[in-house]
């Protein structure tokens, strides 16, 4: 039994194209596969700003499928500073990881 899952982006204070790229993807997963991977590219800039959000909100297509958390933020934290001004290099980071949930099949008779 295979499953689909939708996985979005959506800004909060971060601008998409500017601060970050993602386009939405639907995820296939297999019978017991339980992990795959997605890439949102963090932009790199040589500009001061503050703390920048977006949300990551996950779609079942099948009404059997139970998702926890659905939603997430992911908040983009600026590496540049004063100092950095006048450096042309450089590279914006956010904390990175995996985000961990739960996926489950509901039974049908309840």
């Amino acid at each position: 039994y295979s499953f689909e899952i939708g996985f979005s982006a959506s800004p909060i204070s971060a601008s998409e194209g500017e601060d970050y790229s993602f386009s939405a993807v639907n995820l296939i997963f297999s019978e017991n596969q339980q992990r795959q991977c997605v890439v949102i590219n963090i932009t790199d800039d040589d500009v001061m700003e503050p703390l920048e959000s977006f949300a990551v909100q996950l779609t079942a297509f099948d009404e059997n499928i139970l998702l926890d958390p659905r939603q997430a933020t992911v908040n983009i934290s600026d590496n540049d500073s004063d100092e950095d001004e006048s450096s042309s290099t450089g590279t914006r980071s956010s904390s990175t990881g995996t985000r961990s949930g739960k996926m489950g099949r509901r039974n049908k008779g309840r």
